[in-house]
């Protein structure tokens, strides 16, 4: 078909909402009201004589014709759009909102302290921040609601890439009161086994994988004083001396420098780390203001 009576911005609107799966969530990236988005699906559906998404109650559904569509109009726009900043000669302004996921504790203390500086750099940029677990973030970015997560090891949709990015140390500690009342001259088996036990869940996953791979200890026997999940709720219970628990580093030391005497229990294996990915789906992340700020985090998150 002859492209010259073709609105190029319908284009742009409908890989808008085929990657937010969402008239509402393309209108307020692309900072237009919902009607008109959804004006400008209708017109492009009329002008290629084809559906472009089934309506399902709120959600929209890509139709065949609408994925080949995308896979070869995305990665176009994203081209033109590098060849118009490469002529022009103006600077490059990102604009736009862009919805990142986070665990609490490494969101707090590795990601949104970087968002700051890229929002100085450029005041157009907004952050929408979501909190949640592995599972909640994971079903966020397959419903469109994010553009990207942070999240730990966990069994992922296939569909969903991801990256490491950051290796998170952990540290199985205690407070010095409790270890200096349990302490024994021997640390094995057996003195581990008798000590009390803070996790994040039931079955003490953390904990056996922390002990099998910083002592190659399996099987362990434990002693449960309490399961929180939540870190900064684990380290209170820790650092008020009910048990032994496992905590990222970062939280460990900030106990230290507030003055709480705490224990750290030395791996004989060698350091024992959580790796930490970066998780999106392809069509996010062909979004030059997605690729531009995680390059950024990435980079940052990398200097110590």
């Amino acid at each position: 078909m002859n492209i010259r009576g073709l609105n190029l911005n319908s284009l742009v609107v409908f890989t808008g909402v085929y990657r937010s799966a969402s008239m509402t969530l393309a209108a307020r990236e692309l900072g237009m009201t919902q009607p008109g988005v959804t004006q400008q699906i209708r017109n492009l559906e009329k002008t290629l004589d084809v559906e472009l998404f089934h309506r399902m109650g709120k959600k929209l559904v890509p139709t065949k014709e609408a994925d080949i569509l995308f896979e070869s109009l995305s990665q176009s726009l994203t081209e033109i759009e590098s060849v118009l900043t490469t002529v022009s000669k103006k600077d490059r302004q990102f604009a736009g909102t862009v919805r990142i996921g986070v665990p609490i504790e490494f969101g707090n203390n590795k990601v949104l302290p970087h968002l700051p500086k890229i929002r100085n750099q450029f005041p157009q940029v907004q952050f929408h921040i979501t909190y949640g677990l592995p599972h909640e973030l994971s079903g966020m970015i397959l419903d469109g609601k994010l553009d990207f997560a942070f999240m730990d090891q966990y069994q992922l949709n296939p569909a969903i890439k991801t990256e490491v990015v950051y290796h998170e140390n952990l540290i199985l500690c205690c407070s010095r009161n409790y270890y200096e009342l349990m302490k024994q001259q021997k640390r094995e088996r057996d003195f581990f086994e008798g000590l009390s036990y803070i996790d994040y869940q039931k079955g003490e996953l953390i904990l056996r994988d922390w002990f099998e791979r910083a002592f190659g200890m399996k099987k362990m026997k434990f002693t449960m004083g309490s399961y929180c999940f939540d870190v900064q709720g684990v380290s209170v219970l820790v650092a008020n001396g009910m048990g032994v628990g496992v905590l990222p580093e970062h939280v460990f030391q900030r106990l230290k420098e507030s003055g709480v005497a705490m224990h750290q229990f030395k791996p004989k294996n060698g350091v024992v780390n959580n790796p930490i990915s970066l998780a999106y789906l392809d069509q996010r992340w062909n979004i030059p203001l997605n690729q531009f700020v995680i390059t950024i985090l990435k980079d940052l998150m990398s200097k110590k």
